[in-house]
């Protein structure tokens, strides 16, 4: 039997014996991601078969219609080969919208809604209410069913953060480089890196004026499930409120270290 969370080939059709998952809850969680038969759902619209996706951070402010809210940041979700799988689009008030981006902006309870193309649909909608020693961006899916969250650990120098699956398992961690701050390496239960995250120069334009984020998640060809794809791409967003946002590092010259 080979997990679907994790990928543990093993005896056992019961209880995966690395990650804990016990297969019969996968198999009702993993059908509630799901829309209708024969359509893909716009969660694998979204994050399905793909090994590289880039978040580029746009301000044409184009989803309002489909949120309804006053849109503060949208953010497109690119593959490799430049094809747009989705929007993101973060919830602003109308007054975060009028001052633009303050050093508090990243301290704020924050709500982001991913949309999946070429429909339009809903499929994640991510929500971290507070942020201060410590943080969490949970994730839930289009029917509001959990999917994961995003966890950061207090830490005194490096970023750290727990990724946890819908039962509160954690299946990754990432403990941030001391001398690359614009990469994050997501590693394993094993320990083994699996993925990596990293803020991308967004060229000298939109880094000094419009201050446009560019962020490349890389999947590192490893089999992530759904739900796990759906977790990074949420820890990714965090990391630009944490790491990025609250301290205006925005406009870092450190950032000329990351290609594009």
């Amino acid at each position: 039997m080979k997990c679907p969370q994790c990928g543990h080939e093993q005896p056992s059709t019961v209880e995966c014996e690395q990650c804990g998952i016990t297969f019969s809850k996968w198999k009702r969680h993993e059908a509630a991601l799901d829309l209708s038969e024969g359509l893909p759902s716009p969660l694998e619209a979204l994050l399905h078969d793909t090994n590289v996706l880039r978040l580029n951070e746009n301000p044409r402010g184009t989803l309002a219609m489909l949120t309804g809210w006053a849109v503060a940041r949208e953010f497109d979700i690119v593959d490799s080969v430049g094809r747009q799988r989705g929007s993101v689009a973060q919830q602003g008030t109308d007054a975060l919208s009028t001052l633009g981006r303050t050093f508090l902006s990243g301290w704020l309870s924050i709500q982001f809604a991913a949309f999946a193309y070429p429909s339009q649909q809903l499929a994640l909608t991510l929500r971290r209410p507070f942020f201060w020693l410590f943080s969490e961006m949970t994730v839930e899916g289009a029917h509001g069913e959990r999917v994961g969250s995003a966890r950061r650990r207090f830490s005194m120098i490096r970023k750290r953060y727990d990724l946890l699956d819908a039962s509160g398992q954690t299946f990754a961690t990432i403990t941030s480089p001391l001398l690359h701050p614009w990469t994050f390496q997501i590693f394993d239960r094993s320990g083994q890196q699996r993925a990596e995250i990293a803020k991308k120069w967004a060229g000298m334009t939109q880094e000094m004026f419009t201050e446009a984020q560019r962020f490349k998640i890389d999947f590192m060809n490893h089999d992530w499930p759904l739900a796990q794809r759906a977790v990074i791409l949420a820890t990714a967003l965090t990391i630009d409120f944490d790491s990025f946002e609250s301290r205006g590092e925005r406009r870092s010259w450190l950032n000329l270290g990351s290609d594009s």
